[in-house]
C-alpha cells in the first residue's frame, strides 16, 4: 500500500462516485 496506490484508488472512488451521481440524479429527482 504505497502513497501512489492509495492516491489512485481515491481517484476511482471519486471518479466512480460522481459518475453513479450523475447517472441516477435525474432518476431520483423524477421519482
Amino acid at each position: 500500500m504505497t502513497r501512489e496506490f492509495i492516491c489512485d484508488a481515491l481517484g476511482l472512488a471519486a471518479l466512480t462516485v460522481t459518475t453513479i451521481v450523475v447517472l441516477w440524479l435525474p432518476a431520483i429527482l423524477h421519482a
